[in-house]
This record gives C-alpha cells, sequence and structure tokens, in this order.
C-alpha cells in the first residue's frame, strides 16, 4: 500500500471527482467570530450548550470541522448519528427504532473509543481490543515463573536466587491479578453497538441515573472539554437533549472544568419556539452554502468546464438544492462520460441528475419500465388516439361523400328534406327550389322550432356531415391531413398535462420540453448498463416471454450468437434491428428465419428495419429480401422511403387498413402519374379502397371510355373528375341508361360536343326525366343525331309544358290536338312559331277552343287569314277583342262601335243582313250589350231592341 501512495505521489494525479465528506478547509471566516465567541466567552457569560442550527445540507459540519480542525485539533470528543432522510431501519419515516437507552450507549460507546483505556483504569466501561505483544509476552513469562516457582525448577543452589526467583513471580502475578480485575464485568448484560463490542452491563434502569458516576468519570478522564453531537435531531425526542443538558451541569459542577456540548441540529427540532431558546445557550444560525436563490451560481460553477447547456443547468438548479446531491450528480456525470464517451452530454447529465433524484424510479427506468416510461408510453398512446381519431373522421368524411347522390349542396338539401320529411315555409320541389331556398335563407322546422337555413346548417349534424362532404370537402381533407401530419411530425416536447403536482413529473416533463430527455432515453441509459440489457433481452428471447427490444444496441453480438438455437430466431422476443443486420451479413439461415417469423407477428418490425437510419443506405436490399423470404406479407408504409412504396404499390404488397390505404393515397397524389394511375385505377388487382381513392384525388380528368371497370363510373361522376362531353354521356347511357347520377351529372355541366351527336334515345329519355329542365334540354337539341319528331302523347306524362314549348320550337314534335290543349291547360301563350297560317287554319279546323292570349296573337299578326278563325270562337272574344274583330268582319264597324259605346241613338242602328253580322250582333246580345236583334220587316236590315 505504501509502495503504491508512493507511487502515486511520483505520479501527477488527476482529481476529477469531488468528495462527498465534510470539507475541514472551508473558508468560514464569517464564523469564526461568532465560533470564538462560543468557546472562548467572557468571564460574565456561561455558554455551555450551543446549537449549531441548519438545514439539511446547509454545511454544518464542515463549518465546525473547518473551526476544530484550525482552533482545536485534539480538544474534544465527537459522537455522530446518521440521518437517511425518507429511509428508516424497520419503522417509520422518521423513527429510529431505538430506545432512550439505546441511544446513551451509543453516545458512551462513541465516546469510549476516543479515550485511551490507560486515563480509565478505573472504569467499568471496557473496549475489547487485542493483547498487546508485550502484554502477551508479560503474561507468557508470568506463567513460566509460577510453573518454575511451583515446581522448583529449574533447582536453584542459592537461596538469594530462589528468593530473585519467588520475588518476581510474585510480582508477574499481582500484575497479572490487577489486569484480569481491571477487566472483569460490574453487571450482567454484554452490549453490542453497531458492531463494537463493549463491555456495559446495565439493566432495565435508566442508564444515565444508575451510571451517572462512571459516566461523569469516563468524560473528565478522557482530557477533553468539549462534546461535539452531530444529528441527535433524527430521533425527534428532545428528552434525549434533556439527559445530555443534565450530564453538561454536572460535569461542570464542582468548577473544575468547562464542558461545552456543541449540537449539530435542524432548525425544526423544536416545535416550541421558547424551550429552543430556553435549552442552548447560545444559538448560531448556517445560512446554507446552497439555496434555491444561489443553486444556479453553484451548479453553473460546478459544470463551469463541462459543454452543456446553461438552459439545462438553469432548469437542474431548481430542482437541485442540495450541494451533497449535486456534487455527486457531477462525480456520477464524469464517470459516465468517462466511460462513454457519448457526445450527448445534456442528455446524459439529465439522465445522470435523474438517477440521483429518484433513484428508486430509474431501476424501472433501465428496463424501459417505470414512471419515466409511463410518460412516454401515455403519449404515445394519446398521438395514436388522436390520429386515429382523424383518421376515422376522415374515413367518414368520405364514405358519406361516396354515400350520397347529389353533388351539390342544393341536392343534398331537397334530398335530405324528402327523406326527412321536414317541413319549410316554402315549397321544395325540385333542386332549384332548393337552391333558392338556401340563397333566401328560408326557415326549416326543425326539433319544435322554425330555423333559418344557416341555423339549421349548424344545428343538425346529420346534414352539416352531408353538407361538409359536398361543398367543403377538399378543404376539411386538406385540414384533416394537415392535422395528422402535425402529430406525425410533433413529439412529446409540444405535449405536458395540465395538472402537474409532483415534483417528478414537473421536473421530467420540463427536460422533455426542453428536449433533454428524449424518446431515445432508453438508448443514452443503454449506453451505461449496455450489458444488463443485452442479458435480459436474451433472457426474454431465450424463454419466449416479454416485449421485444428493436432499438437496443449491442457491443458484442459474436459472443452469444453462434451459442443460440435457430428455433430462438422465431420468437417475436428476438426481433431487433442490430440483431437482424448481424443476421443479414453473418448468418442467412437465422437471417430468413427472422424475416419469415416477423411476418407472423403484428409488430411492424420490418417496417421498422426498413425505416432504421443506421441501414438506410441498404434499406432497398433489405426490402427485396422481405418479399423473397415473407412472400405474403403486407407493408405499412408510413414514414417509409418513397422507392420502397413505389414498389410495394407494384408489387401489391400493402396493407389494405384505413390508415395505410389513406397514406398510400396520399402517396399516389404527391407523386400523380395520370397515366399510371388510371392504368392503376383499371387494375381489379388493387384494393379497391385504395383505386377510389387514387380516382378521386390523384385523377384531374377522365374518359369512360378510359375507365374500363364501369361499377367506378358513378364514382367517378361524383368526384367530378370525368370530362363534360357528350361521347361520355353516350357511352355511359349504352350501358347504364339515364341513371339519377347520369341525371345529376347532365345538370350541373356544360358539355362539348366536339363534333359528337347526342344519342337520340338518350334524349326522349332526357325529355321525361323530372329533375332535367327544357334550359338543359335546349343545350342538346342542336347535337341530336336525327331530326325525327315526337308524338306528345307518348311523352306527356313525364314531361312538362315547358319542354313541350322547347320541341315545338325546334320543330321536334308533332302538331296534334293534345299538343294544344296542353299548351291551353297550362294557360300558356303559344310559341312564336306557332302564330301560323297553318296553326290558326288547325285549330279552326279541329275546333281546338284557344285561350284569350292565343286569340291577341293571331289577331296582332295582320298578314294572317283569321276570319274564319274568329268567326269559329267568337263567343270567346272579350270587347278588347271584338273591337278589334269587327274591323275584320263587316264594313259598317262604326255603327258597331256606337252599339258598343252606347252612344245617342245606337238602337236605332241598321245593320246589313250577313252572316258576320250576324255573329257579331249575337256577341253583343251574349254580352248584354243588346237585348236581341231581329229582321227588319222583311227588309235586309236587322233592327236592335
Amino acid at each position: 500500500m505504501k509502495k503504491f501512495l508512493n507511487d502515486m505521489d511520483r505520479e501527477k494525479r488527476v482529481r476529477n471527482l469531488k468528495p462527498l465528506s465534510r470539507n475541514v478547509n472551508l473558508d468560514n471566516t464569517e464564523y469564526e467570530d461568532y465560533l470564538n465567541q462560543a468557546m472562548s466567552p467572557d468571564q460574565d457569560e456561561i455558554i455551555r450548550n450551543i446549537a449549531i442550527a441548519g438545514k439539511y445540507g446547509s454545511g454544518k459540519s464542515s463549518v465546525i470541522d473547518s473551526y476544530f480542525s484550525k482552533y482545536f485539533k485534539k480538544d474534544y470528543l465527537r459522537v455522530s448519528f446518521a440521518t437517511f432522510k425518507g429511509q428508516t431501519q424497520g419503522g417509520d419515516e422518521g423513527s429510529s427504532g431505538f430506545d432512550a437507552n439505546e441511544i446513551y450507549l451509543n453516545i458512551i460507546n462513541q465516546v469510549i473509543y476516543q479515550v485511551k483505556p490507560s486515563k480509565i483504569p478505573l472504569t467499568g466501561f471496557k473496549v475489547k481490543k487485542p493483547l498487546s505483544k508485550k502484554r502477551k509476552a508479560a503474561l507468557i513469562l508470568t506463567g513460566l515463573l509460577l510453573l518454575s516457582w511451583r515446581f522448583n525448577w529449574p533447582n536453584v543452589d542459592h537461596l538469594w536466587l530462589e528468593y530473585s526467583r519467588n520475588l518476581i513471580a510474585i510480582g508477574f502475578l499481582i500484575w497479572a491479578t490487577w489486569y484480569a480485575l481491571s477487566s472483569i464485568s460490574i453487571s450482567n448484560l454484554v452490549m453490542k453497538i453497531k458492531g463494537i463490542s463493549a463491555d456495559v452491563r446495565l439493566g432495565n434502569d435508566d442508564f444515565f441515573e444508575k451510571y451517572g458516576d462512571e459516566i461523569i468519570y469516563l468524560f473528565r478522564q478522557s482530557g477533553k472539554r468539549i462534546l461535539i453531537i452531530e444529528d441527535l435531531d433524527r430521533f425527534q425526542d428532545i428528552r434525549v437533549f434533556e439527559k445530555l443538558r443534565e450530564l453538561n451541569t454536572k460535569l461542570n459542577a464542582n468548577g473544575h472544568s468547562n464542558w461545552q456540548f456543541i449540537y449539530l441540529i435542524k432548525d425544526d427540532i423544536f416545535l416550541d419556539p421558547n424551550d429552543r431558546v430556553k435549552f442552548f445557550d447560545l444559538m448560531i444560525p448556517i445560512v446554507p452554502f446552497m439555496t434555491a436563490a444561489n443553486s444556479y451560481e453553484k451548479t453553473r460553477e460546478m459544470f463551469m468546464d463541462e459543454t452543456v447547456d446553461d438552459e439545462l443547468l438553469f432548469t437542474l438548479s431548481l430542482f437541485v438544492t442540495d450541494y451533497r446531491l449535486l456534487t455527486n450528480i457531477f462525480n456520477e456525470y464524469t464517470v459516465f462520460k468517462s466511460s462513454t464517451k457519448t457526445s450527448e452530454l445534456n442528455e446524459l447529465l439529465s439522465m445522470v441528475s435523474y438517477k440521483n433524484l429518484y433513484p428508486d424510479e430509474f431501476d424501472g427506468v433501465q428496463n424501459g419500465r417505470g414512471k419515466l416510461a409511463d410518460i412516454f408510453n401515455g403519449y404515445q398512446t394519446l398521438a395514436e388516439s388522436k390520429k386515429a381519431q382523424l383518421v376515422a373522421e376522415k374515413q367518414e368524411l368520405i364514405q358519406t361523400r361516396e354515400s350520397t347522390v347529389a353533388t351539390n349542396e342544393a341536392e343534398a338539401f331537397f334530398l335530405y328534406v324528402s327523406r326527412k320529411r321536414l317541413h319549410t315555409d316554402s315549397n321544395i320541389a325540385t333542386p332549384e327550389a332548393a337552391k333558392t331556398f338556401i340563397a333566401n335563407n328560408s326557415k326549416v322546422y326543425y326539433q319544435n322550432q322554425w330555423l333559418q337555413y344557416s341555423d339549421f346548417l349548424e344545428t343538425d349534424d346529420e346534414y352539416k356531415k352531408i353538407y361538409t362532404a359536398l361543398e367543403k370537402f377538399d378543404e376539411q381533407i386538406q385540414l384533416l391531413n394537415k392535422e395528422i401530419k402535425r402529430i406525425e411530425d410533433s413529439d412529446i416536447t409540444s405535449y405536458a398535462p395540465d395538472n402537474l403536482q409532483t415534483e417528478h413529473d414537473k421536473m421530467v416533463y420540463t427536460l422533455i420540453r426542453q428536449g433533454y430527455i428524449r424518446q431515445n432515453y432508453l438508448d443514452v441509459i443503454n449506453r451505461f448498463y449496455g450489458e444488463e440489457n443485452s442479458r435480459q433481452f436474451l433472457q426474454n428471447a431465450l424463454v419466449g416471454q416479454g416485449e421485444p427490444n428493436m432499438d437496443l444496441k449491442f457491443d458484442s453480438i459474436d459472443t452469444w450468437w453462434k451459442k443460440i438455437k435457430p428455433s430462438v430466431f422465431e420468437t417475436v422476443q428476438i426481433q431487433n434491428f442490430s440483431v437482424l443486420e448481424y443476421a443479414k451479413k453473418n448468418d442467412t439461415e437465422k437471417y430468413k428465419i427472422m424475416i419469415r417469423s416477423a411476418a407472423l407477428f403484428n409488430t411492424e418490425f420490418l417496417e421498422g428495419m426498413l425505416r432504421n437510419e443506421d441501414v438506410s443506405e441498404m434499406s432497398i436490399q433489405y426490402f427485396d429480401d422481405f418479399m423473397r423470404y415473407a412472400p405474403e406479407y403486407l407493408f405499412s408504409v408510413k414514414d417509409l422511403d418513397k422507392t420502397i412504396i413505389s414498389k410495394i404499390i407494384q408489387n401489391r404488397r400493402y396493407a389494405t387498413d384505413p390508415e395505410n390505404i389513406e397514406l398510400l393515397i396520399e402517396y399516389m397524389v404527391d407523386n400523380s402519374k395520370e397515366e399510371f394511375d388510371k392504368s392503376f385505377v383499371n387494375d381489379s388487382n388493387q384494393d379497391t379502397n385504395l383505386r377510389v381513392g387514387v380516382l378521386e384525388r390523384a385523377i384531374s380528368q377522365i374518359d369512360f371510355a378510359d375507365l374500363t371497370d364501369e361499377d367506378f363510373w358513378d364514382r367517378a361522376i361524383s368526384f367530378g373528375v370525368v370530362n363534360a362531353t357528350i361521347d361520355n354521356l353516350n357511352t355511359y347511357f349504352e350501358e347504364k341508361g339515364l341513371s339519377e347520377v347520369l341525371q345529376n351529372f347532365i345538370v350541373n355541366n356544360h358539355f362539348d360536343s366536339n363534333g359528337s351527336k347526342l344519342n337520340w334515345d338518350l334524349f326522349s329519355e332526357m325529355l321525361v326525366a323530372g329533375e332535367i329542365s327544357s334550359e338543359i334540354l335546349s343545350r342538346f337539341v342542336s347535337e341530336l343525331d336525327r331530326d325525327d319528331k315526337f308524338i306528345w302523347e307518348n311523352i306527356k306524362s313525364g314531361s312538362n309544358v315547358d319542354k313541350l314549348i322547347l320541341l315545338i320550337q325546334h320543330n321536334m314534335v308533332s302538331l296534334r290536338p293534345d299538343v294544344f290543349e296542353t299548351i291551353r291547360d297550362s294557360d300558356e301563350l303559344l310559341p312564336a312559331e306557332l302564330i301560323t297560317q297553318n296553326v290558326v287554319d288547325f285549330l279552326t279546323k279541329q275546333n281546338i277552343k284557344p285561350l284569350s292570349g292565343w286569340i291577341n296573337q293571331f289577331i296582332g299578326v295582320g298578314t294572317l287569314n283569321i276570319k274564319k278563325f274568329l268567326e269559329t270562337f267568337m263567343q270567346l272574344l272579350d270587347e278588347q277583342q271584338y273591337r278589334r274583330t269587327i274591323h275584320l268582319l263587316s264594313n259598317q264597324s262604326e255603327k258597331f262601335e256606337k252599339i258598343l259605346n252606347q252612344s245617342r241613338g245606337y238602337a236605332n242602328q241598321k245593320i246589313v243582313v250577313t252572316a258576320d253580322n250576324e255573329l257579331l250582333l249575337t256577341w253583343l246580345v251574349d254580352h248584354s250589350y243588346i237585348k236581341s236583334f231581329s229582321l227588319d220587316g222583311g227588309r235586309n236590315n236587322y233592327a236592335l231592341r
């Protein structure tokens, strides 16, 4: 040992660690004056019980040790009781488990070993010590002399030699007897305190009362006058202090010495402040060396030569306020830094601090358990739950849009009102009426109240979902994708619960938010405890229990690789990226086994390997191996490289859960290639939901001729990706007829003919389709593929007068009585195309009673010969029409005007007898302008009455 120390002295020592023991070289000049006063009081001052008070870790021991090493190196006795906060020996926290006598014995036991036995020969307290060589030699010599005396050996001839021998023997015998007597116990019980034996014999009586004189003898013979007592406050019993004060009084009773007891205690030992000041003659408070106020400065000073962030040091200073604890953190940090050679110094210091502050938690942390693991796992669960909720919301939005036949808000509202049988303040018989209703923000009767449409939209959740799916689909999908991406890209640094209550949680979340404790905290720990984690990993793999530790790094896989049977590589516990990488390089058989087995477990181990940055350059090789050795495995594409995703799609090797399908759709949208996308949608071997998603979001425009799967045609229309052309209308109609979806497509688009003609049969069905108005039909009449005329009787049941008028305007309907009857029944004027002589003659011939408006239309055209028409329908004329007619039918129009105007002498008018005049006079009688008319005495005139 001496040689070792000498060698160390010859070399330059590097002392990187800082001792946790008290500092005997502390510069405590600020306390020396107070201590000097305490230890050397004036004559009129009696200071015998002195308290050095301060909180745990404030530096009480260092102050006293520094002072006494300087001024009282050997003039004191010291007893100490170790204090361990939060941990007891067989009792509750804060309780020692000792009774009062045991405390007193402990004090005396420590004092005995600080006093030379030679100074206390009369004490009954004996320290068991091995015999010295001199005493052993003296005892042996005594024995030999006694034997020599007893057996007279050797035989001595001279009397004086015999007397001398006997005298020497008697002397040694007396010495031995004295030595033996001085070692005899005075009672009947042997106590052993903390492994140190002292022959202290006592009964159940109070120790201080029974052995008071013995104790006083012990203290006085020690040659000291100061007793320093540390940590006596741990017992939380002031009766101990009372006994010690009584002892101090007895020691100073005869005035031969001035014994001083110095107590190193906490401030809160006496609950009653009066007891506190009554007990001690002087109290010297110790200002803590490290407090909340200066903890950052001390922490910064401790780590001044280390490359760690000031922000981290400041954060730690808020939680580490004990200097000894800070010192130990520094020591462990120094050792771990040297041992691991890590560059992540901030993370290292964070974990070392956590280890010191929460040692009971750290053991679990090493194995991925404990509160720290719960925090990270809890966040992961929360993030996955939020993401799943958003994905479900997104899928619901997509499904809502796909399930509705409506293509806009008005159609959706029209259908919803019809299905739910809602009452509205205006009739909604068509989508056009619904459009007007929405524009006017009219009212809906919902939940026993009338709501304006805008309020109804916000109140009815079911309708709001439909509305959002139609009118705000792209916007909402974009928002959901953005939020999902935010959750995927975010980490726990952006999250902290609202109700952090414990110091543990406050510290951990602070370090997490600052990025000093990260998701890979296990990697940081594994650098310290790698071998232990490797051992646990192999144990789990061999027994086939426990969760796999995929990210664990190994220092030397080759040391155990050949000792593990191939069957172990079939377990989920062996799934580890480093192990798989080693297998690929060194053991093809086990490599294949791991891949095949991984395909059976739902752990995404293979995907994790493809994401592993350590093998990113070989990810394509790994993927090809996975395809080869696990041919049935379906991959999750989350966070995979684009090249690999492309290969997965091409080989149809993707999982079909909603989240994975959504990721694939997003990939297809971001990497859209029109021709490939169309080919992909037509590939019936691909997943249907994925094809639908690509059709909706990756393809901009498509023709039905390019979409071979007819089942996708309706979806394509609802997604708004079908080109609005005549060819697409004809193609769809020829295969699927005029469906409701096609009707909506026709209603909501303007079509480009590109030289094509609309199928006549399609137009025929459009005529009787209630959703297709005459206005929409008018867009196609010039694009028909033939010039036939419709028979109105064949189509009128499903059509309306507007469509009839359209047909009339384009000469596309045969003019039969039912045509005019339909127009008349609808109270509509004749189209301009029907104000012709042929129509006038047809109406006259067929005796089809015209509307008054029709008569006006015919009268207003001077080129028409309507005399026959008027004669036929004279009784239908109103006064205005009659006035215009008399100019056409009679040359006595001025006389008829007088009759109409009831002019003077109108009854004496002579009207020439003609057929037309007779018709005119008959109208006058029917309308009460005259009572009657008759032939005037055989003259050729009519007489009026």
